[in-house]
Order: C-alpha cells, then structure tokens, then sequence
C-alpha cells in the first residue's frame, strides 16, 4: 500500500455523527507540528479501514476532509475563553505560543481537529494490491488510522469510472491541494443533465465560462454545439480565439441597432469596404473587457479585422419582422431632457401604442401611421394629455361609451386635454420620428445575404454533425433579447421532438440567469414570462432531444427555484449573502458549512459538485481553475 498512501502524517478516527446532508461526520486527531498544519488541508483525502475487513481482504473507506482547525485543549473551548478572567487567559495564551512552534509532535495539548465526510468509495487490498474503487458498503471503523492518499492514487479516486477512452471528458480544473491532479467531466453526463455557476461579484464567472465554453468547443473528436445568451455583450472579447478559428462561429444582433461598432459596421457589412477600418477601430474601441483585457485591446484589431472578413457577425433576419419591444425600447430611448409637462403624455403615447403582444411585429403601414400622428403633433405644437392602449379602450368604451374627442369629433382612447410642446419636447418628438423612419428604411432597404442569418440557417447549423458550433446571441434592449432567444430556443425544441432528433448536444447558456429566469417576474414585462417558458422546457425536456442547459448568476434567491433544482453538476464560489447561500443548500443539499468555506476561496477557486459529471458522486471538490484572460493574450499575441 505504500504507492497508495503517504507515509506520514497518520491520523486517527475518533468519533462519527450523524449529519443531515453528508450522512456522517467523522472527527479526525492528527499530531500537530507546523509541517502537519501546512500539509493537511481541506478537500484532502483519506482512507479508513472499514468494518468489512478481515485477515484476508483489508477494505479502506474513502473520507473527504471538510473542515481542518489546529487546537490546543489547554485553553479551552470558545464558550471557556468567554467566561474566562482576561488576565490569567491571556497569559495561558501566550505560554502555549511555543508548543505552535514545535516541529515534532511532542506536547500532547496541541492536535490538528479534522472533519471530513464520506465520499461513498471503498477499495480493497488483497495481496498488497488495490482493487478498484467500489461504492460504500460499511463504515469506517472508529479507533482506525486514516491514511492521506498519495497524489496517483487521489487521481484514481477522484477521476474513477471516468477513464475509458470510450467516455469523452474535459479536465478544465486541478486539485486545490494538488495541482497535479486534473478533474476530469464527462461531456456528455455535463451537458445533457445541465450544469450551473454560482458566484458573486468578482468570483469570476464570466472568467470560468469562458474556459469550460473553450475546452468543451476544442475538444477533439467531439461535435458540440454551443448557444450563448450574452446579455452584458461581453463575451466577444472573453472567446475571441473560439470566434476566431471556428469557422462555425457567429455573433448574432437583433437589430441592426445592435451591430458592435455601431454605424461604421452596418455599412462595412452593406458593402462599403472603405468603413473597414473603422468598424474595427469602433469593435475595438467599444469591447467590454475585464480589467485585466484592457491593457491588451490594441492587440484585439488584427481578430476584428478576420471576424469582419469572414462575416462572422450577422443580424438575425426574421424576414423584415420589427417586434413591439424592439421598436418601444428604441423609441423610448428618445424621451430625454427636461420636457416639462409633455413627458407624461408622450410616454403615454408610446406605451399606448407600441405595447403588443409579446412575439407580435409592427408592420410597416403601422410605422408609417405612427409617423403620421407625431407629424400632426408637430404640427400642431401640442399632444393630448393621455392615451389608453387598444386593450384599455376596448374595457373603457364597453363600460363608459367612446371618449370624448376633441371639438366635435369623438376619438377612442386619447384624453380631450391637450399640452403645449416645448422646444425640447418637439426636439424628443423629432427624434422619435427619426427612429420609426430608421425602421421603414430598414424594412425597404435590401440587404446583403451574407450580413443576414435566418432560423433556418441557425437550425441547419445547429443540427450538423460536421464540426462544433458557438453562436452568440447580442441585443441593446434586454426584453427583446429574452423575446428572440426565447422564440428560437421554443422553435428549435419543437423540431427536434417531432423528428425524434437527439444529436448533436446543443447546450443553450444563459448568463445573468436572474434576467432570464427570476423567482418573480415583473408583472408589467411580458418578456420574462417568456424566457421562464423557454428555460424550463429546456430544463424539464431537453435531455430528450440532446438539448442541455447551462445557466450562471450571482443572485441565486432570484433564481426560479424550480429551473435552479435542475443542474445535476454545479460550481460555486463566493456567496456572502446567506439568503443566496441557504437557497443553494435548499437546491443541491450541500450543509451550511460547506458553504461557508467558499467565503475563503481566491479567484478561481471553486467548490465542485455533480451527480453524474465527476467521478465522485455529489462529493464537494475544491478545484482550481485556469485564468482565461492568460489565454486569450497569448492568443492575442501568439496566432497569425
């Protein structure tokens, strides 16, 4: 067994408890030294003997360490320290600061406390040799030695059952306490049963997705087909080398509006060849980049420059379709300035009338309409005081009659009263009308196929079996971002179950989740009760037809508790705030204290844990993860 274990230090198991979520916690007493402190960590592991052993066959159960503390049982308790006079105890205190500097464990008041739990593996010795790693089928007999596994054998633990070459996985992460071990993930178990990340402000999130997202798309022999909500439009720069090299890579706008870089590049993607290098100056320019990207931005212009050049960036063509959000979002962006007493009336108008059913589209007849009206305001230099919406008028005339119009003519749904138009109201009003007319324009103007990506064209991509797949999908306006996305991921489940079609994985992302799925929608936005429709079919269903999901956020007591139950393999980090931690132990059965350690992690550090996905069935893993902005710069710097 010595190729198995370490030699030194060896503890000893002296107590077992019952424990609500981990089964039993199992108290540990090793002998302090100061090396002893270093060495012994928690997520570190050891093996036991268990009661089924005897004289022929000697069986070791597999414990985790979940909690380490040095002690020193001279001073007491905490409770102790509390009721103890301050004088006599601070003096104990600092009579027992040598035996902390001892490095052989001499003095038997001082001790290393270990807790560590079950991970449900044995392994027999027979003849001096292990067997395989089996599931659990006694307890580790108390009184017994625990023995640190040796980094070869940790490797076999932890990565059990998952090295036949006939199981594709990745090894995107290390052992905290030893690098040298990587973590291996079943791709296919990862996808197909859901994977979450959960982390606070500046755990990294956006860091670590980038990295699975990258060793999942570059896995060789393997056709994965990855579809990413980017909210925050801050993933061009996090998988540029991903969008560079993959020929089946697109980043995906709703609405030429969204475009990155703005005018500069509509009118590269249109034709004008002169605007190149001002598109990419622009992209460059307006890339969301982690602080430690930006001093690298200029190196960016090169990959802009072959994205560009390959139209990997496209607007989603739904057939001249302009949507009510769409449309409402941008208009409203115009009411701006101090307009006195005609800004309640103007946002009066715009909610009246762009606020359709969510899926439903303004035709371009109905532009030229509203077009019309902002005209006759103009012309007239006032605006009705209020309007109703088709709905509310329909309610108001069935119980009241038709308003009362202006003079002698009655006109549903608008208010008698009018307001005077200042120079700044005529001016938002003006702008507002610019705005529909950029519409009409668009729905006349003929544009290039290769600037266009349709449903079809991202269905066929996504069902191909030729290669792997990243389509990134961008909005300025989230409603119509949750609209689109949720209208595409419906549409694309829908084919698949009629045909019965289950490769390749498509695995669908939502980043910033809590936009996507929260607990409470907005009563007054359609679009979230449509993205909550969307994410739960997938959540639910998807692993039918080959379809996973993939959802990350900081604000976990805002998430769906029904879609967050769902991932069977889950990373978290830090979570200060203990309503977000009590959710996630509620969600994956993980104990308070567990949470608890994420509070010490550093960036990329993260506490590992999966049903299916990892060799160790719901066992905690400390692991580390790589940086990915290391990757991107030296990609930055290193490709042709």
């Amino acid at each position: 067994m010595t190729n198995e274990f370490e030699e030194e230090p060896k503890g000893v198991v002296v107590s077992m408890e019952e424990e609500a979520f981990a089964g039993y916690l199992y108290t540990i007493w090793f002998p302090y030294t100061r090396e002893n402190v270093r060495k012994i960590r928690e997520g570190m592991f050891f093996a036991v003997k268990n009661f089924q052993s005897d004289d022929i066959r000697q069986i070791f159960g597999i414990l985790e360490a979940v909690s380490v503390l040095p002690q020193h049982y001279a001073l007491g308790s905490s409770k102790e320290v509390e009721r103890a006079f301050p004088g006599f105890f601070l003096e104990a205190a600092k009579s027992c600061r040598q035996d902390w500097e001892q490095d052989e464990p001499v003095e038997q008041t001082t001790l290393i406390k270990v807790q560590a739990i079950s991970t449900g593996l044995q392994v027999a010795f027979e003849g001096g040799r292990s067997g395989s790693p089996k599931p659990e089928e006694n307890y580790p007999m108390i009184g017994e030695e625990a023995h640190i596994l040796s980094e070869s054998f940790t490797n076999r633990i932890v990565n059990q059952g998952l090295e036949s070459p006939a199981i594709q996985t990745i090894a995107p992460c290390n052992l905290i306490l030893n690098p040298a071990v990587q973590i291996h993930l079943s791709i296919e178990d990862m996808l197909r049963t859901h994977f979450g990340i959960f982390g606070f402000t500046g755990a990294g999130k956006s860091n670590i997705m980038s990295t699975l997202l990258h060793h999942l798309i570059t896995q060789e022999n393997s056709t994965i087909k990855i579809v990413l909500m980017d909210l925050m439009s801050e993933y061009t720069g996090l998988l540029v080398d991903v969008i560079d090299r993959f020929d089946e890579s697109y980043i995906v706008v709703f609405g030429e509006d969204s475009l990155p870089g703005g005018e500069p590049t509509l009118e590269y993607l249109t034709g004008d060849s002169t605007q190149e290098d001002a598109a990419i100056a622009s992209i460059q320019r307006t890339l969301l980049l982690p602080k430690e990207l930006i001093i690298h931005r200029n190196l960016y212009g090169p990959k802009i420059r072959n994205i560009l050049r390959d139209r990997k960036i496209r607007v989603y063509d739904e057939g001249d379709v302009l949507t009510y959000s769409r449309v409402r979002e941008a208009v409203r962006s115009q009411i701006q300035g101090n307009l006195g007493n005609a800004r309640g009336p103007i946002r009066s108008w715009v909610d009246a009338n762009l606020s359709g059913e969510v899926g439903s589209s303004l035709t371009p007849e109905r532009i030229t309409e509203l077009i019309e009206e902002l005209n006759r305001f103009l012309d007239s230099g006032s605006i009705p005081e209020s309007f109703l919406s088709e709905r509310q008028s329909e309610t108001q005339q069935t119980t009241f009659g038709i308003l009362e119009g202006e003079g002698d003519t009655p006109t549903l749904g608008r208010s008698h009263r009018t307001v005077n138009l200042s120079d700044t109201a005529r001016g938002a009003i003006i702008s507002m009308r610019g705005t529909f007319q950029g519409f009409l324009n668009n729905t006349q103007e003929e544009r290039p196929r290769e600037m266009l990506i349709s449903f079809d064209q991202i269905y066929s991509l996504l069902n191909s079996k030729d290669s792997s797949s990243l389509i990134i999908f961008q909005c300025n306006r989230d409603d119509e971002l949750r609209e689109r996305t949720s209208l595409i991921v419906n549409r694309f489940f829908d084919l698949r179950r009629r045909i019965g079609l289950i490769d390749p994985t498509v695995l669908f992302v939502f980043d910033e989740a809590d936009e996507f799925i929260p607990g409470r929608p907005p009563s007054n936005n359609q679009s979230y009760g449509f993205s909550l429709g969307a994410v739960r079919n997938i959540a639910r269903r998807g692993r039918k037809f080959g379809l996973g999901l993939t959802i990350a956020s900081q604000r976990v007591a805002y998430l769906d508790t029904s879609i967050l139950a769902q991932p069977h393999t889950y990373l978290l980090s830090k979570m200060p705030r203990k309503y977000d931690r009590d959710t996630l132990a509620d969600a994956f059965g993980i104990t308070e204290d567990m949470m608890r350690k994420t509070l010490k992690f550093t960036k990329g550090q993260w506490l590992l844990m999966s049903y299916d996905a990892t060799g160790l069935t719901n066992v905690p893993i400390p692991v580390s993860f790589p940086n990915a902005n290391d990757r991107i710069i030296e990609y930055l710097r290193n490709s042709a």
